[in-house]
């Protein structure tokens, strides 16, 4: 059984209007904050450093983009640049405030899951989040197999 346009559309529709009130929520938390530069912070660990080869790879970006992304980042205290000993590895990891940072973020996500989710009954709820779930866990199978 194929998808049809119309619930296609409500797919990306939601998905749409998710990214827009997550874009509004991270614009509150520091205005100068883009979706990519939240996306950077909370795919980060605090304490772990990371190869800019590592995080283009979990956001599937180029190391390219990340450096161009993360410059800001550095440059507001978020992260810390550091060379390898090979000095053709570059670490970045998460500073105080880039710490921080990424809880606020992860909060803003928390809150808006709720406030998208408030109008449902707990019965609704479960049974959105159970599909969603299942949808997520064969999507991670399926991407698997083109690795």
């Amino acid at each position: 059984m194929g998808i049809d346009f119309s619930t296609m559309s409500v797919l990306t529709k939601f998905l749409h209007l998710n990214h827009l009130f997550l874009s509004k929520r991270i614009k509150e938390i520091d205005p100068a904050l883009s979706k990519p530069h939240a996306g950077i912070i909370i795919h980060m660990l605090p304490d772990t450093p990371y190869k800019v080869g590592e995080l283009a790879k979990m956001l599937d970006v180029t190391p390219g983009a990340i450096t161009q992304a993360t410059k800001p980042l550095i440059k507001e205290g978020y992260l810390l640049r550091e060379n390898g000993e090979d000095l053709r590895t570059v670490y970045l990891k998460l500073t105080k405030k880039g710490v921080d940072l990424r809880g606020k973020i992860l909060n803003e996500f928390k809150k808006l899951n709720n406030t998208m989710l408030d109008f449902l009954t707990d019965n609704e709820k479960k049974i959105f989040l159970s599909l969603l779930q299942k949808i997520t866990d064969e999507l991670e199978k399926r991407i698997e197999d083109y690795d």
